[in-house]
């Protein structure tokens, strides 16, 4: 039984009166509710929520953009009607990522069946340690030992290099969530060497030897190098980069004096390039570097430039950044995985969900999309997802990159 709260409650009655009018109401059973327009739920009328449950359960949410303390499976409540986006991650497994309309007075379900990542990882170890690893002909940031994650399935190959030995090569076959060890012996190179002599004014320059610093600073000596050219490059802040090729002699010290030259601090700034995952090549103004990231690039002039990251297995990243004067810009960049196989076409919408078509013939896929092997030349790429306008353009597609299509869907009746 239930009963709203007396009239006296809110005229000139007596007191006494209306609480015994309640007392006699409680007794009897009855649910004292508040008057119509002050329900407690009232909120609840006017707002949304979200069941999110994942397989495997535990995942990390990002509720528009702000991460959530529960983890799936988990109900989120009182949230405004509209379109939030909701992110979920777990370790070993793809991101997911959508977008969802939420009506007022109604919980909508998210379930979502993740896929594990189609990847593997190396435990490298050798004897010495410190040696570089290569994979697949390119530098990597790690020295032995150390654990590459996130490496494609399938061959690779595997090169070890450290100054005095000889390169060590091995191939390998990467497994599905498996850890291959790999432990290597490398031989002392009898190549001819010399040693260098490097100093510089002012002093306590960085010294980088082909690329990779070398944890000196000047003065120095470079012991037991390989005789021929090598590109030397010396770094001090607030100083521009010496950057020059030399030429060490049989079994003789060449010696190096360079005067550095110091930097306008009004004309230039500074960048640190990351990567997630890291190892990745860096081209910054259309000239490839040899550096990968995590990489600091010193005395870079202000104004706009332009950057690639790229690294194997995963799609290519590009964009613009802008240096100030004497200010250092941080570009935190994360690769999309790449799916294995020769892909040139990745589709993408917003909203996502919409069902794409290809040259007239629906390909089964929803945004976000990829497609491998298409046939280099035009292909008029279509879009459909209930509730917006159908989106249609055409679209090159080469051999040799990934052409991406993004498409802002417009809602019917706009």
């Amino acid at each position: 039984m239930t009963g709203t709260l007396p009239e006296c409650l809110t005229r000139r009655t007596s007191f006494t009166s209306c609480l015994l009018f309640a007392l006699t109401l409680l007794a009897s059973g009855c649910q004292l509710t508040p008057p119509p327009g002050t329900s407690a739920s009232s909120a609840e009328g006017t707002s949304g929520a979200l069941r999110i449950r994942t397989s495997p359960s535990g995942a990390r949410i990002t509720l528009d953009g702000k991460p959530v303390p529960d983890r799936t499976p988990t109900v989120i409540s009182l949230l405004a009607p509209g379109e939030h986006e909701v992110a979920l991650k777990v370790p070993g497994y793809l991101g997911w990522d959508r977008k969802v309309f939420l009506e007022a007075g109604r919980t909508v379900n998210v379930d979502v069946l993740l896929t594990p990542m189609t990847t593997g990882s190396l435990s490298v170890s050798s004897v010495p340690f410190q040696s570089l690893i290569f994979i697949d002909g390119k530098p990597t940031p790690w020295l032995t030992p150390a654990t590459v994650d996130n490496l494609p399935l399938g061959t690779h190959t595997v090169l070890l290099r450290r100054d005095g030995y000889e390169d060590w090569s091995h191939a390998i076959v990467v497994v599905e969530n498996r850890q291959l060890q790999l432990k290597a012996s490398l031989k002392p190179d009898r190549g001819i060497r010399g040693n260098l002599n490097i100093q510089t004014s002012p002093s306590r320059a960085d010294i980088h030897l082909d690329g990779y610093p070398t944890g000196n600073r000047t003065p120095a000596t470079l012991f037991n190098l390989l005789a021929g050219s090598h590109t030397i490059q010396l770094r001090k802040k607030g100083h521009i980069t010496w950057s020059d090729e030399v030429t060490i002699r049989e079994e003789k010290t060449s010696n190096l004096l360079v005067t550095l030259s110091r930097t306008e601090p009004t004309l230039s700034g500074s960048a640190e390039i990351d990567s997630t995952p890291p190892g990745a090549e860096v081209t910054l103004d259309g000239v490839k570097v040899r550096r990968h990231t995590p990489a600091i690039f010193e005395s870079i002039a202000t104004g706009s430039h332009t950057l690639k990251v790229e690294k194997r297995g995963y799609l290519a990243w590009e964009g613009e950044f802008t240096v100030r004067p004497q200010e250092t810009t941080v570009l935190a960049v994360t690769l999309d995985y790449r799916i294995h196989g020769m892909l040139n076409l990745l589709v993408k919408s917003t909203p996502s969900g919409a069902a794409v078509t290809v040259d007239g013939a629906p390909s089964g896929q929803t945004t976000p999309a990829t497609f491998d092997e298409l046939t280099p030349g035009n292909h008029q790429i279509s879009l459909e997802k209930e509730g917006y306008r159908r989106w249609s353009s055409p679209v090159e597609v080469s051999s040799n990159k990934v052409s991406i299509v993004q498409a802002e869907l417009v809602p019917e009746g706009d």
